[in-house]
């Protein structure tokens, strides 16, 4: 799969996993903490990912020379 094509999926999964996160990390009623556990979980796996694709573009911007 290309880099572009995986980043347009990747992004908007971890747009709504956070706003999940926020969500179940605001009200612990509505969700087990098991679950919010799990899309935490989730959710630094897919930042990860994030960095990983985008590797080349942070190298590049961030240690400049």
């Amino acid at each position: 799969m290309q880099k572009t094509k995986a980043l347009k999926i990747l992004i908007p999964i971890m747009a709504l996993v956070l706003i999940f996160q926020l969500i179940s990390g605001a009200f612990p009623a509505l969700v087990p903490y098991a679950v919010h556990r799990a899309a935490g979980l989730l959710l630094a796996a897919i930042v990860i990912l994030h960095v990983i694709l985008n590797w080349p573009w942070i190298r590049a911007n961030y240690f400049k020379r």
